[in-house]
C-alpha cells in the first residue's frame, strides 16, 4: 500500500514538472515528404517543391489504399488484432513533436524508476496500477494523441512473460479512454504486423554502449535525523532525435481501428539494456489530406491562425501537406482543400481559375467535387468508361475578361462604321481648311482678305488643321504615344486658332479705345511677337508635362471595359488653360462690341468665341458626369463634336462671309468688263498679253462719283483762295473794291463760272482734264 502511494506521488510530481507541455499544444511546423523518410526542408522550399513521378505514384497508391480500407470498414469488414495495414510512405513529423517529447520524458522516468528498488527487491516501476494510469495520462495530454502504450521485453516485467498496458480513445464508448493490456490475446513480441514494437526494438537492442548518460548526485535521508552520504548515480538519457522512432502510417487493428502514426521511445534497465518502449499514437483519421498545389494552399501552409477546429478538438486544423500536388483538377480549374474532411482522398474541390466560368451558371456551388473526380480518374486508369476527359473543366470567358460568371462579353467592341464616317467628315473638314488657305493666299491682295491680315488668317487655318489631326491620333487606338500626340496636336491647334483671334480682337480694341489725339498703330509684327510668346509658353508646358507626368492607358471600371487615355490632374490643367484663353477673348469681344470693323469681322469673331466657350464647358461637364458610364465610341464622338464645334464652326463664321463677299465683288467686276467689251470694243487697244487698255472717257465714266466729289472740294478750295487774296490785298483802291463788289453782286449768278475759270490753272483741274 505504501509502495502504491509512492508510485502515485511520483506520477503526480512528473505531471507537475511537465505541466508546461500541456500548455504548449501541438507544434505545427511544415516539412516536405521524403520517400525514404529522411531529410527535412523549410517552409519556403516546401512551397516550391512538387513530388516527382515516382513519389507521386507512391502517394497516389497510398491514397487509393486508404480509400479502399475505409470502404471496407464502412462495410463492417473489421480487421483482426493480428493484422495491420501499413502505408509505404513516410511523413515528416515535426508537427507532432510536442506529443513525441511526452513519450521521451516518460521513457526517461521509467529508466530512472527502474533503478529504484523497494523492500521486496522489485523495481518501483513494476506496478500495474501505476503503468495503467501513466498511459491514461499520456492519452489525456493532447487531443491529437489517440493512444499510448508501455510494452516490456519478454520476461522483464515481474513474473509476466509479456506485459503491454494500452490506453486509447474508444469510439465504441463515445470517445472515453479505454485502458487494457493488449498482450492478452496478442503476441506482440513475435507478430510481424506490430511495427510499433519490432522495428524500434531491433534498433535499440544493441545501443546500450551508445547511450548518453547523465550523472546525478543523491543525498537521501534515512530517517528523521540522519541522511546518507553523497553518492553519484549514472542514468542513461533517452533523446528525441537519437533514440526516438516514428513508424510509417498504418491502420490500427488493436482496438482503435483508425489510421495512425506512432512515436516510440525506448527505456532501459539498471544494466542499460533494452527494457521496453513508450509510444504515443497520433490519429490520422481526423487530419485532413491536402492534395492541392502549394500555391493554392498558402493559407494552409501558414501558422494555422485561419484554420478551423478539427474533430480532435484542436483549435487549428492540421493538414497533411505531404500529399500536395496529387489532385486531379483540370488546367482550367484550381484546387481548393475542403477542411475537416479527415484522412480521405478527394478532400478538395476544383473551382474555376480567373478567366473561366462554371458550365452550370445556375449551380449553387460552382465547383467540381474532388471525390467524384478521383473516382472517374480511377476508371480512366483501369480502362473503363468514364467522363473524366469530357467533364470537370471550366469554359473560357470572353476575350479580355479576368473574371466572369457566364459567356457575356466584358470588353466593349468598337463600332467601326460610325468611326469611319466621323473620321471621313473630319478629313473633309481638314481639306476644306487647306482649300480656304489656298484661296486666301491667291486672293491676298483683295480688300476682303487684305483688311483681315492674310498672314494671320493662314496661321489660324494651320492651327485648325492641327486640331483636325488630333482626331486621327485618337482613331489609331490608345497608347502612351498616341495619347501624347493627341494632346499636343489639339492644344497647339487650339492655342494657335484662338490665340490669333485674341490678338486680332486686341488690335481692334487698342485702335478703337485710344484716348489720345495721336494715332495708335498695332502692326502685324507686334501681333506676331505676342503670338510667338504665347505659343512658346504652351510648348514649354507640354514638354514639362510629357517628361514628368506623361499620359498612360487605363481600363475603365464600367460594365464593358475598354482602354482609354488617362491624363490625371493635367486634364483639369488643360481645361483651365483653354478656359482662360476663351475668357480673355470674351472680355475683348465685349470691349469692342460697338467698334466699327470692315465687313463686320468683329461680329463674326465674337460669335465664334461665344460658341467655343459654350461647347468647351459643355463637353467638360459631360465628360465629368459620364466618366464611368460611357464607352470608347462615345468618347470618340465627343472628341469629334468638340473639334467640329471649335474649329469648323469658327472657320465658317470667319471665312464664309468673306468668301461670299469676294464672290459678289468678283462677279460685279466680271459683268462690268463683259459689258465694256461688248459695247465699246473700238475705244480699247489689246496688248500683247491679251489685256485691254481703255481710253479716258471709259475711266471718267467708271469714276463718276469720285470726279463729282473732287469737283465739290475744288470749288471750296477756290472760294477759300479768293477770300484770302482779298484779305491780303487791302492797298487796292476802294473804288476798285466797290467796283468789284458791284461786279460781284451783279454777276453773282456767274460765280460758278468765274470759279471754274480760276480753277483752270489749279492742279485739280489738270487732274480732271487729264487722260489716264
Amino acid at each position: 500500500m505504501r509502495t502504491d502511494r509512492l508510485h502515485f506521488w511520483l506520477l503526480f510530481y512528473y505531471l507537475l514538472n511537465d505541466f508546461d507541455l500541456f500548455l504548449l499544444g501541438p507544434y505545427r511546423s511544415i516539412y516536405s515528404v521524403e520517400a525514404d523518410g529522411a531529410g527535412m526542408m523549410d517552409n519556403s522550399s516546401r512551397s516550391q517543391r512538387k513530388p516527382d513521378d515516382t513519389q507521386r505514384q507512391k502517394l497516389l497508391t497510398a491514397l487509393q489504399y486508404v480509400e479502399k480500407i475505409q470502404r471496407q470498414m464502412s462495410k463492417s469488414l473489421n480487421c483482426t488484432p493480428n493484422q495491420s495495414v501499413i502505408l509505404d510512405i513516410a511523413f515528416q513529423h515535426a508537427r507532432w513533436k510536442s506529443e513525441a517529447l511526452l513519450a521521451v520524458k516518460v521513457a526517461n522516468l521509467l529508466t530512472s524508476l527502474w533503478r529504484v528498488r523497494n523492500a521486496n527487491d522489485s523495481s518501483m516501476a513494476e506496478n500495474d496500477t501505476f503503468l495503467y494510469n501513466l498511459v491514461r495520462s499520456n492519452v489525456l495530454f493532447s487531443p491529437s494523441v489517440f493512444g499510448s502504450v508501455i510494452c516490456f521485453e519478454k520476461n522483464q516485467y515481474r513474473d509476466y512473460v509479456m506485459f503491454c498496458p494500452y490506453a486509447f480513445r474508444d469510439k465504441n464508448y463515445g470517445g472515453a479512454v479505454h485502458v487494457k493490456d493488449i498482450s492478452v490475446g496478442h503476441n506482440y513480441l513475435t507478430s510481424p504486423e506490430t511495427i510499433w514494437w519490432r522495428e524500434p526494438r531491433e534498433i535499440n537492442l544493441r545501443r546500450s554502449s551508445k547511450l548518453r548518460k547523465d550523472t546525478d548526485i543523491y543525498t537521501v535521508r534515512h530517517n528523521q535525523t540522519t541522511a546518507e552520504s553523497r553518492r553519484n548515480v549514472s542514468v542513461p538519457v533517452v533523446e528525441y532525435d537519437a533514440d526516438g522512432f516514428w513508424t510509417r502510417p498504418y491502420f490500427d487493428c488493436f482496438g482503435g481501428e483508425i489510421w495512425m502514426i506512432t512515436f516510440l521511445a525506448p527505456f532501459f534497465n539498471e544494466s542499460n539494456q533494452f527494457l521496453g518502449v513508450v509510444s504515443i499514437d497520433v490519429e490520422l483519421s481526423s487530419i485532413d489530406i491536402n492534395q492541392c498545389d502549394a500555391q493554392d494552399s498558402k493559407e494552409e501552409i501558414g501558422d494555422g491562425k485561419n484554420g478551423k477546429s478539427d474533430r480532435t478538438g484542436s483549435t487549428d486544423s492540421v493538414k497533411l501537406l505531404e500529399f500536395m500536388g496529387t489532385h486531379k483538377c483540370k488546367k482550367s480549374t484550381k484546387c481548393e482543400p475542403i477542411p475537416n474532411n479527415g484522412f480521405k482522398r478527394g478532400s478538395y474541390r476544383c473551382t474555376c481559375k480567373p478567366g473561366f466560368y462554371f458550365p452550370d451558371i445556375n449551380a449553387n456551388l460552382k465547383a467540381f467535387n474532388g471525390s467524384i473526380i478521383e473516382e472517374e480518374y480511377d476508371k480512366k486508369m483501369k480502362g473503363l468508361q468514364t467522363d473524366y476527359n469530357d467533364k470537370f473543366h471550366c469554359i473560357p470567358c470572353s476575350e479580355g475578361c479576368e473574371e466572369c460568371t457566364d459567356g457575356s462579353p466584358c470588353i466593349y467592341k468598337e463600332q467601326i462604321i460610325p468611326r469611319i464616317v466621323l473620321i471621313t467628315v473630319n478629313g473633309l473638314a481638314a481639306m476644306m481648311a487647306v482649300m480656304i488657305g489656298v484661296m486666301v493666299f491667291y486672293f491676298r491682295d483683295s480688300k476682303v482678305f487684305d483688311v483681315a491680315s492674310p498672314v494671320f488668317l493662314e496661321i489660324l487655318l494651320v492651327g485648325s488643321v492641327f486640331m483636325y489631326s488630333s482626331l486621327a491620333a485618337a482613331y489609331v487606338g490608345p497608347s502612351s504615344l498616341t495619347c501624347t500626340i493627341e494632346i499636343w496636336l489639339y492644344q497647339c491647334g487650339f492655342f494657335v486658332v484662338y490665340g490669333t483671334i485674341v490678338l486680332k480682337i486686341w488690335r481692334v480694341s487698342a485702335s478703337f479705345r485710344v484716348r489720345s489725339p495721336r494715332r495708335v498703330e498695332v502692326t502685324e509684327g507686334m501681333m506676331a511677337g505676342r503670338l510667338v510668346i504665347l505659343f512658346s509658353c504652351l510648348v514649354i508646358y507640354l514638354l514639362v508635362w510629357t517628361l514628368l507626368m506623361p499620359p498612360h492607358v487605363i481600363t475603365n471600371t464600367s460594365v464593358l471595359r475598354f482602354k482609354k487615355c488617362s491624363l490625371g490632374d493635367m486634364n483639369y490643367v488643360n481645361f483651365c488653360g483653354n478656359f482662360i484663353l476663351l475668357a480673355v477673348a470674351l472680355f475683348l469681344c465685349f470691349r469692342v462690341r460697338n467698334a466699327p470693323s470692315a465687313y463686320n469681322e468683329t461680329r463674326f469673331t465674337t460669335w465664334a468665341v461665344y460658341n467655343a466657350m459654350f461647347v468647351t464647358c459643355f463637353v467638360a461637364v459631360l465628360r465629368f458626369l459620364t466618366a464611368n458610364n460611357t464607352n470608347s465610341d462615345i468618347l470618340f464622338a465627343t472628341k469629334f463634336i468638340l473639334i467640329q464645334m471649335t474649329a469648323t464652326v469658327t472657320l465658317l463664321l470667319l471665312f464664309l462671309p468673306k468668301l461670299v463677299l469676294l464672290r459678289k465683288m468678283r462677279g460685279k467686276e466680271f459683268s462690268r468688263r463683259l459689258t465694256e467689251i461688248s459695247h465699246e470694243p473700238r475705244s480699247s487697244i489689246q496688248t500683247s498679253n491679251g489685256s485691254y487698255l481703255y481710253d479716258a472717257s471709259s475711266l471718267e465714266r467708271e469714276n463718276e462719283d469720285l470726279k463729282e466729289e473732287v469737283k465739290r472740294l475744288a470749288n471750296k478750295v477756290a472760294n477759300l483762295q479768293s477770300r484770302l487774296m482779298k484779305d491780303k490785298n487791302k492797298h487796292i483802291k476802294s473804288a476798285s473794291n466797290s467796283l468789284s463788289r458791284i461786279r460781284s453782286s451783279t454777276n453773282d449768278e456767274h460765280c460758278d463760272d468765274h470759279t471754274q475759270k480760276k480753277m483752270s490753272s489749279s492742279p485739280f483741274s489738270s487732274f480732271l482734264n487729264s487722260r489716264v
